[in-house]
Order: C-alpha cells, then structure tokens, then sequence
C-alpha cells in the first residue's frame, strides 16, 4: 500500500493521510509500514514455525518488501538485530 492509496481509500489528499498516520501511530507513513511488514513476518513465523525453513528472501517478498537487503535492513533497525541471529533464536 502507498500513501497515495491510502489517501483514496479516506476520500482525502496524501497530506492529511499523512498526518493522520503519524498523529495516530507517532510514525511517519513509510516507518509505519515497515515496521508493519516486520510484525506481519514475526507473527507469520511464530504461527507456522516451518518457515524459518524458508530462504529469508521468499519471506521478505511475502512480506512486501522489494528486496532481502532492504528487509534485512528495515529488520535490524526494528528489531535490532538481524533477520539471521532473530530468527535463529526460534
């Protein structure tokens, strides 16, 4: 979901969305939605623990992310750690 969709789906401009996200979550929309796409991940994991089986790239992509270097990034500035050793914990 971009920004721009999400102002469409409020019926309002991509401003306004964006300072209802970050009056809502104290995030801007892009942090938001990174740190989403790691919970999302995190949770699928825990629920179906068969996909730490997975290569880490099937699960970005599932994800939403565009790349494995992108969400081994936004990984490790979320969760503070890489994807790698968080994960390898499980």
């Amino acid at each position: 979901m971009s920004l721009g969709d999400l102002a469409d789906l409020l019926s309002t401009n991509q401003r306004y969305a964006s300072y209802i996200v970050n009056m809502v979550t104290g995030q801007d929309f892009n942090n938001y939605v990174q740190q989403a796409r790691i919970a999302y991940l995190i949770e699928r994991v825990e629920r179906d623990p068969e996909l730490l089986n997975v290569k880490f790239s099937i699960l970005a992509e599932s994800a939403g992310f565009s790349s494995i270097s992108k969400f081994s990034s936004v990984f490790k500035s979320v969760m503070g750690v890489p994807p790698s050793e968080y994960f390898q914990k499980k």
